[in-house]
C-alpha cells in the first residue's frame, strides 16, 4: 500500500526529510495523519517519528537554525515550527504509571509501534508514501475494528485515558452495526475505576467532550453502559436517552453539543472527577434547572437564554421524556430570538430613580414577555 506523497510539495517537510536522511536518520509520518489520509479524511495534526534521539534532533535543528519547542523532550518529543509538527524519537515504554511513563529510546520502529495504543494508530509512512504496518493496522482499518496492540489490559493500565479513547475511536472508526472489540471491552470491565482519580480532571474533560461531540454515538454508548466505567461518569444515565437525543438533533437539524449530551446522560460532575470550565458549569446548571419541575414557554427561554441554550433545554426535556417538542418549536424560537424590548430606561426615568427604576423595567419586561411580545410601548407604559 502506498499513499500519494503530497508532502513532497511542502518545502518545510521536504527540508525536514532531507535534513534527517543527510545525517543518516530515519523519519516517518505516524499515527492519525497516516490513518486519516488512508481514509481520505481531513488531517488536523502532523506527527512524525525518528530513530534520532532528542539530543540528536536538537543538535540538527540548532545547526540549521530551525525553530522548535522542547515540549515533552523527556519523552522524546519536539515541536517543530512553523507548522507545529510533533517529532518523537522511537521509544519503548519501560514502566507506566497510569498517565506517566518511564521511556527508553530505541532504533527499532517495531518496538516503537508496540508501545502505541491501537493498531490503527501504529501506521507509518515514509517520504515516498510507502506504508509500514507492523501491527496489522491496515486490516483493522479496512474492517472498521478498533483493537488494542498486545494485551488490552496492559495497554489500559499504562494509560487510563485509553478507555475513553477506545470508545471515542470505536465511534469514529468502528462499525456502528457491530460490537466494539470483545477483548478491549473485556479488559475495560476488569478495570478498577477508582484509578480515574489519578487522571487530570482537565484531560478527562477533553476526552469526554471529544466523545460526546461524535454522531452517531448511541451504539458505542450502549456498549460502554455495560462496563463499570459507565457508573463512574453517568451513575443514573441511560444510553437509550442519548439515542433519542440523536434522533431529535437529526429531525430538527440541530448541531450536536457535548453539554446537552452530558445533561441527557445525567453527568455526575462531583464523582466523575471531570473539571469543567465556568461557562460549561453554568450551562449544565441551567439545563438541570429547566429539566426538573420548571416549564417556561419556549419564547421566554429563548429571550433570556438565546437560541443555543434554548435548543439544548428543549432537546434535553424531550430526550428524557419530560416534555415533547411541539411542531412549531423552530418558528417560535426564530420569532423570540429576534424580539427587542420596546422600553428603555429613558422612557420612565422622569418618574422612577435608582433601584425602583430597575424594578419597574424588569416588571414591564416580564409583562411584555408574558404577552408573547405583543404589548406595544404605549400599552406597557400604561401599566405603570
Amino acid at each position: 500500500m502506498q499513499l500519494k506523497p503530497i508532502w513532497q510539495k511542502d518545502p518545510d517537510l521536504v527540508s525536514l526529510f532531507n535534513l534527517f536522511t543527510s545525517r543518516g536518520f530515519q523519519l516517518y509520518f505516524v499515527g492519525g495523519c497516516v490513518r486519516d489520509k488512508l481514509l481520505n479524511k481531513p488531517i488536523s495534526d502532523i506527527d512524525m517519528t525518528t530513530d534520532a534521539t532528542p539530543s540528536e534532533m536538537m543538535d540538527m535543528f540548532d545547526m540549521k537554525d530551525i525553530d522548535y519547542k522542547p515540549l515533552g523532550v523527556e519523552f522524546g518529543s519536539l515541536i517543530v515550527k512553523p507548522q507545529e509538527i510533533c517529532i518523537t524519537s522511537f521509544r519503548e515504554d519501560i514502566k507506566a504509571y497510569g498517565r506517566k511513563v518511564d521511556v527508553s529510546f530505541t532504533k527499532s520502529l517495531v518496538k516503537d509501534s508496540a508501545r502505541r495504543d491501537f493498531t490503527i494508530n501504529a501506521l507509518y509512512a515514509d517520504y515516498e508514501g510507502n506504508i509500514i504496518d507492523p501491527q496489522q493496522g491496515m486490516s483493522d482499518l479496512k474492517n472498521k475494528r478498533v483493537r488494542f496492540i498486545g494485551s488490552p489490559y496492559k495497554r489500559i493500565n499504562e494509560d487510563y485515558l485509553r478507555i475513553l479513547r477506545f470508545f471515542r475511536f470505536s465511534s469514529i472508526y468502528g462499525e456502528p452495526a457491530k460490537r466494539c472489540d470483545h477483548d478491549g471491552l473485556a479488559a475495560i470491565k476488569k478495570f478498577d475505576v477508582d484509578k480515574f482519580d489519578l487522571v487530570s480532571g482537565f484531560r478527562l474533560r477533553t476526552e469526554m467532550t471529544r466523545i460526546l461531540s461524535i454522531r452517531p454515538l448511541y451504539s458505542v454508548l450502549l456498549e460502554w453502559q455495560q462496563t463499570p466505567c459507565w457508573k463512574r461518569f453517568f451513575p443514573d444515565g441511560q444510553a437509550k436517552a442519548h439515542e433519542r437525543l440523536e434522533e431529535l438533533e437529526a429531525k430538527y437539524q440541530i448541531e450536536s453539543n457535548p453539554i446537552t449530551s452530558l445533561a441527557v446522560l445525567n453527568i455526575n460532575d462531583e464523582s466523575s472527577g471531570i473539571i469543567y470550565s465556568s461557562p460549561e458549569k453554568a450551562k449544565l446548571k441551567i439545563l438541570s434547572k429547566f429539566t426538573s419541575e420548571m416549564d417556561q414557554p419556549i419564547e421566554e427561554l429563548a429571550y433570556w437564554y438565546g437560541r443555543e441554550m434554548t435548543e439544548a433545554i428543549v432537546l434535553t426535556r424531550a430526550a428524557l421524556g419530560i416534555k415533547a417538542i411541539k411542531p412549531d418549536f423552530k418558528a417560535r424560537l426564530d420569532y423570540a430570538t429576534t424580539r427587542i424590548f420596546p422600553i428603555k430606561a429613558g422612557d420612565i426615568i422622569a418618574r422612577f430613580k435608582g433601584k425602583e427604576l430597575g424594578k419597574k423595567l424588569r416588571y414591564l419586561e416580564r409583562e411584555w414577555i408574558s404577552s408573547g411580545f405583543a404589548l406595544s410601548r404605549t400599552a406597557l407604559l400604561q401599566k405603570l
